[in-house]
């Protein structure tokens, strides 16, 4: 089994196409789908259905699409262990980010890790904290920052405490609102995917809230409250900005404070690339990686 075939088989299933597989590989359509086929008659089992919208892996190629993503990985992380230093490492971090880049210091990691470890590419994945965590659990991404506590499995490094406060429509008569009684029964605009913003929405009230609408990002959500849809949780420094732009109102009565959290999968913390992209996250933020511990 050629490790050539492997990449090619992970590529075309990644991109379900030969032609953008090919572009990636650097080599011709035709190459691919040899290798696809050699690989298929060596394992005596078809990998992919074929069709006219392109290439559909069959359920046994899912199976052993993750077992060739972690044979390749192994043989990089082979290769990254016989080198002697840090600009050596070659590698993809897959990074989820539940905010925004610029909030997160992500320019400032690229920048390091062009300087440090050119041999690594960042790959940047938006996601809300509930869908990081599970992403990084299945191994799909190498680590990520989250609100809360993490996952058992999984390491997480505080890198900031978070003020989370409520926003509502300028169209929203405030002086209404006494308690949190009143405000669970606003229409909210709610995270789901097991966001800590509406566990700590139905801790603090205690009882039912209407939410009619579900969005796991920012932008959509402060989109929504500006336009009179509802109101919703949200970061201080993104309330603050809405309020002074007259796009929102402020409520304090539910304010609150996460930690900012860095995942990673415990059990790669010793693979270099992860190693090396983590000490550079350190170094952005300030804190001391080797010092984390593990969700309970």
């Amino acid at each position: 089994m050629e490790f050539y075939h492997l990449r090619s088989f992970v590529v075309v299933a990644e991109t379900g196409n030969l032609t953008k597989a090919a572009k990636q590989l650097f080599t011709t359509p035709p190459a691919v789908s040899a290798h696809i086929r050699a690989l298929e008659d060596e394992l005596k089992t078809n990998l992919f259905e074929r069709t006219s919208k392109g290439m559909r892996l069959t359920p046994k190629g899912e199976q052993l699409r993750l077992q060739a993503q972690k044979t390749l990985d192994s043989a990089r992380d082979m290769v990254n262990l016989a080198v002697a230093n840090a600009e050596q490492i070659i590698g993809t971090f897959k990074l989820g980010l539940n905010r925004e880049a610029s909030t997160l210091r992500v320019a400032e990691l690229v920048n390091a890790l062009i300087n440090h470890c050119p041999g690594i590419e960042l790959e940047l994945h938006a996601l809300n904290t509930g869908q990081i965590l599970e992403k990084v659990t299945k191994g799909e991404l190498d680590g990520g920052f989250v609100y809360g506590d993490g996952v058992p499995a999984l390491c997480h490094i505080e890198l900031a405490q978070q003020a989370i406060t409520t926003i509502v429509p300028t169209s929203f008569d405030v002086s209404t609102v006494h308690s949190v009684y009143d405000l669970a029964e606003l229409p909210w605009i709610s995270v789901g995917e097991h966001c800590p913003f509406d566990a700590a929405l139905k801790k603090k009230v205690n009882q039912p809230v209407k939410s009619q609408v579900q969005s796991t990002d920012n932008a959509s959500r402060a989109s929504l409250v500006a336009n009179g849809v509802g109101v919703s949780f949200i970061e201080l420094d993104v309330a603050q900005v809405m309020v002074a732009a007259k796009q929102a109102q402020r409520l304090t009565l539910l304010d609150f404070e996460l930690p900012l959290n860095l995942v990673a999968k415990s059990s790669a913390l010793n693979n270099p690339v992860v190693k090396a992209v983590l000490k550079e996250l350190g170094a952005v933020w300030q804190v001391v990686i080797s010092k984390h511990k593990e969700a309970n």
